[in-house]
């Protein structure tokens, strides 16, 4: 019996295919939720030309009966909810995580961009907010953020404005 036979010719190298985020950094972006509301979200971080084109998203507080304006993202807080990490424990996490350039096309959400604002830090994959999630986790995360509240109560922390944004333009 033979275990290893040569091959004709060897395999080719699969290239890589390099991408680009599907929104830009400080872009402001609105999107339905179940209960007839928009709801909002910040890019904090958009890379080009990689691997993965990755954004890295903050959801906000926003959950408005019309789209928000830029003074509604200016004024907005970062959403956060208790997550468990041991039975009985609970931590503050802010809902920050990068999403794939790849499965975009894959969401059942629609983003809008509303407006532009500088992000003036500098996030890296790497180093900054190591989770990562789908697209359609951005209105979910809103949608149960009531039954999160009813079930372990307001988060301790808030985060306001602590990516420093400053106005570009209103609509894009």
């Amino acid at each position: 019996m033979k275990l290893n036979t040569e091959k004709k010719s060897a395999r080719r190298r699969r290239k890589k295919i390099f991408r680009d985020s599907i929104f830009q950094k400080g872009n402001c972006l609105t999107f339905k939720l179940e209960n007839d509301r928009y709801g909002g979200a910040m890019v904090l971080e958009s890379e080009q030309q990689t691997e993965y084109g990755m954004n890295l998203i903050a959801i906000t507080t926003i959950a408005k009966p019309t789209r928000p304006t830029t003074k509604d993202f200016e004024s907005a807080d970062v959403l956060i909810q208790k997550e468990q990490t041991m039975p009985g424990k609970y931590v503050d996490r802010e809902m920050v995580s990068w999403y794939y350039a790849e499965f975009y096309r894959q969401a059942n959400t629609t983003f809008e961009v509303i407006c532009q604002l500088e992000v003036k830090r500098k996030f890296h994959f790497d180093n900054d907010y190591t989770g990562s999630s789908t697209w359609d986790m951005i209105p979910t995360y809103m949608n149960r953020n009531e039954e999160f509240i009813n079930q372990w109560g307001k988060p301790d922390k808030r985060l306001k404005r602590q990516y420093s944004f400053s106005s570009q333009n209103e609509k894009l």
